[in-house]
């Protein structure tokens, strides 16, 4: 279609897309100039009221609402915070071509063999929503702790599942990585800077809110830096 010059549109979330001759994305990437423009339709008003919900727990994002409603069952926060994504969902709705990890899978094995060799303790944090999906991360996580780590994660690295709220965890972290997972917004709205594999909503936006590792001996060295 794209050598005859057709028109790709498509449909995501009721928004309606043109796509770029070269690329593509999914409906939530958007270009600088949308977000210019949206300052027209968008008061700061707004805005902050959005935020006011967003921390109270009344986000209009069914997993930011989720995920920030959990009721903490322990007082630890953890610095340095890898937010899985669910296995289940597509890292192919957006092909990015310098992205250095194929899917998912490929950047847990990755990110787990670099942060044995932490100083620092790292919390591998569940998806909120993985159950809404019918994914039980606990049997890819063994699978993936069995086949590649002999049976054993590194002692710096605590897996489980989501039982603090994601407001909190946030504000206590140093360190957010995710693949191109929502908590980017959410860690830079809450001032940290994230490390992101894939394109993400704010690539357009502006490129000194995260980072984005060039190769895979660039990401090691952001995730061991101190």
């Amino acid at each position: 279609m794209r050598k005859n010059k057709v028109e790709i549109i498509f449909q995501s979330f009721n928004v309606l897309r043109k796509l770029n001759a070269n690329v593509d994305l999914s409906a939530n990437y958007l270009s600088k100039n949308v977000y210019k423009k949206s300052k027209i339709y968008i008061s700061n008003k707004e805005i902050i009221k959005y935020w006011k919900l967003y921390l109270t727990g009344k986000a209009n994002y069914i997993d930011a609402k989720l995920s920030s409603t959990i009721k903490s069952k322990n007082k630890r926060y953890f610095e340095n915070v890898v937010f899985l994504h669910v296995f289940r969902d597509s890292s192919f709705d957006c092909i990015d071509k310098d992205r250095i990890f194929a899917d998912y899978f490929d950047w847990v094995v990755a990110t787990i063999n670099i942060i044995k060799d932490s100083k620092e303790t790292w919390l591998l944090r569940q998806h909120p929503s993985a159950k809404r999906w019918g994914e039980d991360t606990d049997v890819i996580m063994n699978y993936i702790k069995m086949k590649y780590f002999n049976g054993k994660f590194p002692k710096n690295l605590v897996y489980k599942t989501a039982d603090t709220s994601n407001i909190n965890q946030f504000k206590n972290a140093n360190r957010v990585v995710t693949y191109s997972g929502h908590p980017h917004l959410e860690a830079s709205c809450f001032g940290k800077k994230p490390i992101i594999i894939s394109r993400t909503t704010l690539s357009d936006y502006n490129k000194e809110l995260y980072f984005k590792p060039k190769n895979y001996n660039e990401y090691k060295k952001i995730m061991l830096i101190n």
